[in-house]
Formats: structure tokens, sequence, C-alpha cells
């Protein structure tokens, strides 16, 4: 099943088309709910209480789907694509696990002075004086304001 929509506006016609699509796809393959399922919005994230389809199609229009909910296990789809399933010349894990291995060290230490630079944000002032905000956290609570309120 295609996810573009997830990624599209949750005001448009393709957004709402994929929350159908996503809504059916749970309803088929998980029966015996009563209705209900586990909703994968950004609020609920999947966890419990379970919804109904459209109290879950009112949160993810509202608040939009959680990015990194791809493989829906909890809407019926299976953890692991099957052997007949696998592409032909996939690469074994096994081949690349060295590779992985030996590269671990080499990316966390590139992206060490992110860290820091997050600390140094969290310990300067948003103005000279202010005790009570610092910049990391002014940028922080803009980000959530704009997350909860769907702005792009």
């Amino acid at each position: 099943m295609d996810r573009r929509w997830m990624k599209a506006y949750r005001l448009s016609v393709e957004y709402d088309n994929g929350v159908t699509e996503f809504l059916q796809f749970a309803e088929k393959n998980l029966p015996n709910t009563e209705g209900l399922f586990p909703c994968p919005c950004v609020s609920c994230g999947n966890r419990d209480p379970k919804l109904s389809k459209e109290k879950i199609r009112g949160h993810l229009v509202s608040v939009g789907i959680c990015q990194n909910y791809t493989q829906w296990i909890w809407h019926g789809e299976t953890m692991m694509p099957s052997v007949s399933q696998r592409e032909e010349g996939s690469v074994d894990m096994d081949d690349r696990l060295e590779d992985m291995i030996r590269n671990v060290g080499e990316e966390s230490f590139k992206k060490a002075h992110v860290y820091d630079n997050l600390r140094k944000d969290k310990e300067q002032p948003l103005y000279p004086g202010c005790t009570k905000f610092s910049w990391l956290s002014i940028v922080l609570r803009l980000f959530n304001l704009k997350t909860k309120n769907g702005m792009e």
C-alpha cells in the first residue's frame, strides 16, 4: 500500500484518501476488534484505549499520523515480508554487518558536536538576565505549538 499520503498536507484530498485506505486496511486485516483499533496519531501513538474509526480519522486529520509508523503491525500488517515477497537479489544483512560495526564509531564521532551545541543552547539565556527560559527551551516550545496546531 502506498504510504506517501502520510507526508501530505493533512487537509489535502491525498491525505484524506490515504486515511480512508488505512482505516479500510485495518478493518480488513484486524477482524474481531468490535470496530475499535489502536490510534496511530501523534498524540496516541497506538497506545490504549482503542478508538472507533471515526475518532481515529478525527485524530489523524487534527494532529497527524506518527511519521515513523511505516510498518502497520498494530493494524494487521505482518512484521517481515514472506520469502516469496523478497526480491531475488536482496542484500544479505550478514554481509553488511561488518561494515555497519566499523562505521558506528566514525559516525558518532562526527556528530559529537551536535550534543555540545545543544548543551550550550540549553545554558544560554533567552536574553541577558533571563533565568526562566533558555534559547533551547523557547525553540522547543515553539516547535511544540507548531505541531499541535498543524502548522507546516
